[in-house]
C-alpha cells in the first residue's frame, strides 16, 4: 500500500505491442487503455464529437477548393453551377455512408477483431467518382475521386497506402464509366473498382507480410462492395437526374430504342416518316459530330 504507482507514457507513433510479441497482462493493460483514450477521443455520440467536427471542418475547406477548381476551369461552360452541385453532393453522400457502415460496423462487429480489420474494405469508395463522372464529366469525376482519397487516407492517420488504394479505384471507375452506353455497364464499371481494390489490398497485405486468409477476405469484400456500389449507382442515377434535371447518354440511349412503343406504332401506321426522321437523324448525327456538337443529343431530338 505504501508503494506509488507505477505510470508509464506512450506517445504518438510509439509502438504497443510489437508483431511475434507474446501477451502479457500488461500488454493487455496498455490496449485497453488506448481504447479508452480513442473512445475519449471520439467522444459519445455519432457526430458531434471533436475529431468529427475537424474532419467536417476539413471537408469543407476541400470542397471549397474544388468549387474553385471547377469554376475556374469551367468558367465558360454555363452548366457549371449544376457540375459543382452534382459533385459536392455526390462527395457528401459518399462521406455519409463511410459513417454509417463505419459506426454500424463498429458496434455490430463490437467483439469481432478479425472483422473489424475488414472494415475499411467495406466502404464503397468510388461511388462519387462513378456517379460524378456519369452525370457531368471525366474532369468532376477525378477531381471528386481525388478529394474522397484524401479524406480516407486522413482517417488512416495520414495513411499513404490508403490514398492509393482509394485513389486507384476511382480513377478506374471514371474510365469504365464515362459516355457509357446502358445501365447494365455501371455494373461492370463497379466490378472492376472492386477489382482494382482488391488487387491494391492484395499487394498491400503482401508487403506486410499478412496472412492468406486476411488477402482472400480482402479480395471478397473488395469485389463484392464493387458490385454494390454498381447497383447503387444505378439507384442514384434516376434520382440525380431528376433533381438536375440532366440527361445522361445513357437515358439518351434508351430514347433511341426502336422497340419503343411511340416508335413501333409509327414504322406501321406512318412508314413515310418514320423513313425521313431516320435519314433527318442521320444527317444531324453526322453534322453534330462533324463541329464537335452532341451527336447523340441531336439523333434523338430527331
Amino acid at each position: 500500500d505504501a508503494m506509488e504507482p507505477q505510470i508509464f507514457s506512450f506517445e504518438q507513433g510509439d509502438t504497443l505491442i510489437a508483431p511475434g510479441q507474446l501477451i502479457s497482462p500488461f500488454e493487455i493493460e496498455k490496449i485497453k487503455a488506448y481504447e479508452y483514450a480513442e473512445d475519449t477521443l471520439k467522444g459519445d455520440t455519432l457526430f458531434f464529437n471533436e475529431l468529427f467536427i475537424k474532419r467536417t471542418f476539413l471537408t469543407l475547406i476541400l470542397l471549397m477548393i474544388a468549387c474553385l477548381i471547377i469554376n475556374y476551369s469551367l468558367r465558360d461552360n454555363t452548366k457549371r453551377h449544376t457540375i459543382l452541385a452534382v459533385s459536392g453532393l455526390s462527395i457528401l453522400l459518399n462521406l455519409i455512408l463511410f459513417r454509417l457502415i463505419l459506426e454500424l460496423g463498429g458496434v455490430l462487429l463490437n467483439n469481432n477483431e478479425a472483422l473489424l480489420a475488414l472494415l475499411p474494405n467495406l466502404l464503397p469508395i468510388a461511388l462519387a467518382p462513378i456517379l460524378t463522372a456519369v452525370l457531368v464529366g471525366s474532369m468532376p469525376g477525378v477531381l471528386t475521386a481525388l478529394i474522397i482519397s484524401v479524406l480516407f487516407s486522413l482517417g488512416f492517420d495520414n495513411s499513404l497506402e490508403q490514398f492509393l488504394i482509394t485513389f486507384l479505384p476511382g480513377i478506374v471507375g471514371v474510365y469504365a464509366s464515362f459516355k457509357i452506353g446502358n445501365r447494365s455497364k455501371l455494373l461492370r464499371a463497379g466490378l472492376l473498382t472492386g477489382l482494382t481494390s482488391a488487387i491494391c489490398y492484395s499487394i498491400i497485405s503482401l508487403l506486410n507480410d499478412s496472412s492468406i486468409a486476411l488477402i482472400s477476405q480482402q479480395i471478397i469484400c473488395s469485389i463484392g462492395v464493387g458490385f454494390f456500389t454498381g447497383i447503387t449507382v444505378v439507384g442514384f442515377l434516376a434520382t440525380f437526374e431528376q433533381i438536375f434535371k440532366i440527361t445522361t447518354s445513357i437515358t439518351l440511349l434508351e430514347l433511341t430504342d426502336f422497340n419503343h412503343p411511340i416508335l413501333r406504332k409509327m414504322q406501321l401506321e406512318a412508314p413515310g416518316t418514320y423513313h425521313h426522321s431516320l435519314m433527318v437523324a442521320n444527317l444531324s448525327e453526322n453534322a453534330a459530330a462533324m463541329i464537335g456538337s452532341n451527336p447523340l443529343l441531336c439523333r434523338v431530338c430527331c
